[in-house]
């Protein structure tokens, strides 16, 4: 593999000088302390599902064969026939962690379920943020529970619009109570890499066998609070044509970080928790163990949040109970005491697979107080009524959707911020205890949808809702039902459940005025990827679970929400031709729909008239008031 490929992806051979004494190659479960232990229980559940964005690995390697792999078509990319090398890489991830039992080469989950996108085949390929940002979104809506994203891009400059398409579907994935990883980089240095990076990632370092960090492995601030070390050195896995082959690199670590945390969600399941990707998150960074200065070259940062410590995540997440239990009758087959599980990100014991988009209160209430008490949860959310001042705090928004969008999307936003102080007890923001400062709103208007005339939901969305808000207020109409405008969260607090809390908060407040239900016109940030789809089509997309792909849908059905129509003139924009050039930079020069990146429908152009007219449509929500 060309070297150029090699540092993108992040991937072994390192030119680093080696100690004295060369450690023995490992097998995967020899390199992680306490995998083994873990198999006792559960060598990876087929309701887990691992997504790997990868170069295309040799399906033929004996190793995989009886594997529940299933590869993702990477259908937005020209055909690429891979470099050389590339399927090396490939083989190698997907035996570190899928291979079979009593195969030349056992991977760390090797029940678990994979879904493999081959979108990494050259150097391009690695480095193109749109071909990033698809191969993520695609395996999210495939309903992957972890994304191992295994490429290295250079960090990006400040207000990289192309980075942005990235860090959205990341986001989103954190949203869909998704786990992403991505490997921390082979650059010597303080030199944080993309997507590693973003705060939602996982990011994974590198160390030897013997704890001793390599000094490759990138650290620094742009890590900070989401990181992790793991073995990533002289570790064997699959080669293409039958063989095994030691590699080393960040790249190793990260299917090492990865492989663990799937035996994670795993073994929640045989406890008959749910699985929580998120909550696994937490405890792998909360239970990391700290480096010594002598095995970080004198700057413990190396060691990012610390080197990751399997048997302490899963005392955490199941408790001391489980894992004492061995009453089995053969390797995975385990059969833990539910009553001895504690119970720390889960209250339920289905069996039915249910993804939290973040950990549970219960479960960051107790992580915090095994050692972190500046968790995020750490929040306070009070209506404008108690706290008016909070109304004009400021909150980074940047409202997804195209650039032409942008100006009416962050208006609107503004004209609800400014009916806080007519229904003051209808707004919420959410606060840290430890600053004070707002890392949260939700807003909302009273109206009468019982009203003569009404009883349905408007076809024009949110601001036909606004506008029934206003006039029942002059003509003193009794409200029955409060509209929900719109949540913002500080960018540092997105995926961390908070959007679930506010939107709790704001339902109390219309319990408590005596109000019917709650509803809101609902703008699905993932319709982007399905354009042409009809949004009454895609709004009834679900996951595994049952509940939506998308994830502004997927938040709302898990607090009660039902779907019941679509508005479909929502949002409008209209304008001459030459606007929509300068707006988009696309021709618009003949008559039909064209597909504007970042929409959620086709712009329709009519040259004749010298116009064209984008019409949005968003998804009705209904909560109930019990």
């Amino acid at each position: 593999m060309p070297e150029g490929h090699r540092a993108a992806a992040g991937n072994a051979e390192i030119p680093e000088p080696s100690p004295s004494s060369v450690p023995e190659e490992l097998f995967p479960a020899d390199a992680v302390a306490g995998v083994k232990e873990l198999w006792v229980h559960t060598r990876g559940e087929p309701e887990v599902t691992i997504g790997v964005v990868e170069s295309p690995p040799d399906m033929e390697h004996p190793s995989l064969a009886g594997s529940e792999i299933t590869m993702v078509d990477s259908w937005w990319m020209p055909a690429v026939t891979p470099e050389d090398g590339a399927m090396e890489h490939g083989t190698y991830t997907a035996s570190v962690l899928f291979g079979q039992p009593g195969s030349v080469l056992e991977g760390l989950a090797p029940r678990c379920r994979g879904l493999i996108c081959p979108a990494l085949r050259d150097n391009s390929s690695v480095l193109d943020p749109l071909n990033a940002a698809r191969a993520i979104e695609e395996l999210t809506e495939a309903g992957a529970d972890i994304v191992l994203f295994m490429a290295a891009h250079p960090a990006p400059a400040d207000g990289n619009g192309t980075f942005d398409l990235v860090r959205r579907a990341v986001e989103q994935a954190s949203q869909a109570g998704v786990l992403v990883t991505a490997p921390a980089g082979n650059d010597y240095g303080r030199n944080p890499v993309a997507p590693a990076l973003l705060p939602e990632v996982l990011a994974v370092g590198a160390h030897r066998a013997d704890g001793t960090m390599y000094k490759f492995s990138n650290w620094g601030d742009g890590y900070h609070g989401h990181g992790i070390a793991a073995p990533g050195g002289e570790v064997l896995g699959a080669a293409p044509g039958g063989g095994v082959k030691a590699q080393k690199g960040t790249c190793v670590a990260v299917s090492m970080a990865t492989g663990a945390a799937a035996l994670l969600l795993s073994l929640q399941r045989k406890a008959g928790l749910s699985a929580d990707p998120l909550g696994v998150r937490e405890a792998l960074l909360r239970t990391a163990r700290s480096c010594d200065p002598e095995i970080a070259h004198d700057d413990t940062g190396r060691c990012l949040n610390g080197k990751l410590d399997l048997p302490a995540a899963a005392r955490m997440l199941v408790g001391e109970g489980v894992l004492s239990s061995n009453r089995t009758s053969g390797a995975g087959a385990a059969v833990p005491s539910s009553a001895s599980a504690v119970r720390l990100c889960s209250p339920t014991t289905a069996a039915k697979p249910a993804r939290s988009p973040a950990a549970t209160p219960k479960c960051r209430k107790r992580m915090a107080a095994a050692g972190d008490e500046t968790a995020r949860s750490d929040t306070r959310i009070t209506t404008f009524a108690e706290r008016p001042e909070l109304v004009q705090s400021g909150i980074e928004r940047t409202p997804p959707g195209p650039g032409f969008l942008q100006r009416s999307l962050a208006d609107r936003w503004e004209v609800a911020k400014r009916l806080c102080g007519r229904f003051p007890q209808f707004g919420v923001a959410a606060t840290r205890a430890v600053d004070g400062s707002v890392v949260g709103h939700g807003i909302g208007v009273p109206l009468a949808l019982s009203a003569s005339g009404r009883g349905h939901l408007p076809g024009g969305g949110g601001q036909e809702m606004l506008a029934w808000a206003l006039c029942d207020e002059r003509r003193g109409v009794h409200p029955d039902t409060l509209g929900l405008l719109g949540m913002t969260i500080h960018p540092e607090h997105r995926g961390t459940g908070l959007s679930r809390s506010l939107l709790q908060a704001l339902k109390e407040a219309a319990r408590s005025a005596g109000l019917r239900e709650v509803v809101t016109s609902v703008r699905p940030t993932a319709k982007h990827r399905r354009p042409a789809e009809p949004m009454a089509h895609y709004a009834r997309r679900t996951h595994r679970d049952g509940l939506p792909c998308d994830p502004c849908l997927r938040v709302h059905a898990q607090a009660g929400g039902r779907i019941t129509s679509v508005a479909p003139s929502a949002l409008v924009v209209s304008g001459p031709l030459a606007k929509w050039r300068q707006w988009t930079g696309l021709p618009f020069d003949a008559p039909g729909p064209v597909h504007v990146p970042l929409t959620l429908a086709p712009v329709r152009c009519d040259p004749a008239q010298d116009r064209a007219v984008y019409v949005e449509p968003h998804v009705w929500v209904r909560h109930a008031l019990d």
